[in-house]
């Protein structure tokens, strides 16, 4: 039988206002569920009132970098006191909607990153890795953290485009375990007479329901809609998604 991490830290950022600890509340609920592996859930937030007494909270440093850029705390030395243990870093805007056992598979690898949808069908490395979703063992890789603080006029790159520019060779999870609400799930509707026909309701997603695919374990909603937004209907042109409604609960 091959190697298998005994252990999992699970981290999420949470800073300002777009999201509220009832959601960190759920997602550490989806994790549980869908965990077998032993593992500890971690927030690093500006404000931990509201999150589950099991959760684990950590002050968001003050270190200089600004918006998201804040995450790539995860590649500084020692992050969290965790050197040498693995973290499955995760955006709170996701759906768990099967096993993450996988998540304890390949314990050679220090890094493994969700391969970025968005940019498949482009040449450039600054779209390879997809970071709202992926695993890291904690030390290794400081060179992300520590080139961002010595090349300030970079700090205008987001945090995914870093990530792939510093790190020349990329492990990915399996494609079909981390997928797009709005590139996998058929989410997109057909849209009858414009923007004006989608504030009526005059399109597919009025009746049409949007669905995770076969073999699926994170459905990833970036940007606009989130869970919360199509959860009980579809929210302008986008569809209604019954997984949510199944799986995104504490």
């Amino acid at each position: 039988m091959d190697d298998k991490i005994e252990f999992l830290n699970i981290v999420c950022f949470k800073w300002g206002d777009p999201y509220p600890s009832e959601e960190v509340n759920i997602m550490q609920a989806m994790v549980d569920r869908n965990l077998s592996v032993p593992h500890a859930f971690h927030c690093v937030t500006d404000n931990p009132e509201g999150l589950d007494e099991s959760i684990i909270a950590h002050p968001l440093p003050k270190t200089g970098a600004r918006g998201l850029h804040q995450k790539l705390l995860a590649f500084s030395d020692d992050f969290l006191g965790l050197n040498g243990q693995f973290a499955v870093f995760l955006d709170i805007d996701m759906v768990i909607v099967g096993s993450l056992d996988f998540l304890a598979d390949d314990p050679q690898k220090d890094l493994i990153i969700t391969r970025n949808w968005a940019g498949a069908n482009r040449t450039e490395k600054f779209f390879r890795g997809n970071s709202t979703f992926y695993r890291l063992k904690i030390g290794s890789h400081t060179e992300v953290w520590e080139k961002l603080l010595t090349d300030s006029d970079d700090f205008m790159w987001g945090d995914q485009e870093w990530i792939s520019e510093v790190i020349d060779d990329l492990d990915y999870f399996p494609n079909e375990k981390v997928v797009s609400y709005k590139y996998h799930c058929g989410a997109r509707s057909f849209k009858m007479f414009g923007s004006w026909g989608t504030r009526l309701g005059l399109t597919t997603a009025s009746f049409i329901r949007a669905h995770a695919p076969r073999g699926a374990s994170v459905v990833s909603f970036h940007g606009h809609p989130l869970p919360r937004e199509v959860r009980d209907g579809r929210y302008r042109h986008w569809k209604q998604a019954q997984f949510v409604l199944d799986h995104w609960h504490r």
